[in-house]
């Protein structure tokens, strides 16, 4: 099993990145209703039907944006601490920012296979990425560690391959 440490930084950063993506579908449909709410003051012709028609399609954006991520969020800590066997492919992406040709930041992610077909990416501190990775094998044994073509096609046809049982 993983350690509690582990566990809770993996779901820190999911519940940290699930609010920004839930947030920002919240923030559309409020900008939506201001701008339907400054169409009643508008002109009648012209600017009112735009500012109508926007504030529509920012809560509709918003709304399918809020249900996106409702839908798509696997809690990976609950999945690990409870369901390990759903985890067949596991493999660490690193991520460079670069702005003109320099890298100025590096991202760590984990990115966890599922039995299902899905893949969760997780950002997490490098410190927690090294935890993580070294205690792999003995806490999930039999799931297939690393990234190649070769798998991530593997993992599309037949995700249950990459873990035999």
């Amino acid at each position: 099993m993983f350690s509690p440490e582990i566990l809770r930084v993996i779901r820190q950063s999911q519940q940290a990145l699930y609010r920004v993506n839930f947030g920002s579908g919240a923030v559309f449909m409020v900008l939506g209703l201001g701008a339907i709410a400054g169409a009643q003051f508008a002109p009648p012709t012209g600017l009112r039907g735009f500012l109508l028609g926007l504030g529509g399609v920012m809560i509709a954006a918003g709304a399918l944006n809020c249900a996106y991520y409702k839908t798509r969020h696997v809690d990976m800590a609950t999945v690990l601490h409870h369901q390990p066997d759903q985890v067949v492919w596991v493999y660490r992406q690193v991520n460079t920012a670069r702005v003109s040709g320099v890298q100025v930041a590096q991202f760590q992610f984990i990115v966890f296979g599922l039995a299902n077909g899905r893949q969760v990416q997780v950002r997490l501190p490098m410190a927690t990425v090294d935890a993580l990775v070294a205690a792999l094998p003995q806490v999930l044994p039999g799931v297939t560690l690393g990234f190649s073509p070769a798998l991530a096609r593997q993992f599309r046809q037949n995700p249950r391959s990459l873990r035999p049982s």
